[in-house]
């Protein structure tokens, strides 16, 4: 399969798991089995910056193994889709979405850790 045609695939799933347009419940499920995958846990410390960094391909420090690219495709797409990326809150909060001009501010702010040192 070419990579147009795994992005267009993946568009469909992306629609096909949101037909609303808007449900970030999609996105953050997704980043959670990616989790569970990983490490056994449903959502490990600091998993937005760390599948960020793989997604844009900033990755400094490599926390799980390999992923899929095809799965973090389907996680960018989604973000694109969605207009933002999942986050932790806080323990009453959980898992809170977050529009991307935010998230972006965001990882700048606080994922030195997970970008590559020049």
């Amino acid at each position: 399969m070419t990579l147009d045609e795994s992005i267009a695939v993946l568009t469909i799933e992306c629609a096909a798991a949101d037909p609303g347009g808007k449900d970030w419940h999609a996105l953050r499920d997704a980043m959670s089995e990616i989790s569970e995958e990983q490490i056994c846990a449903g959502w490990e410390s600091d998993l937005e910056y760390r599948l960020w960094a793989m997604v844009v391909g900033d990755r400094g420090r490599d926390y799980f193994g390999p992923v899929a690219a095809r799965d973090l495709l389907q996680l960018a797409l989604m973000a694109m889709h969605l207009g933002g990326w999942v986050v932790w809150g806080d323990v009453r909060a959980g898992e809170v979405f977050m529009p991307m001009s935010d998230w972006l501010a965001e990882y700048e702010r606080n994922g030195a850790p997970y970008r590559r040192t020049p």
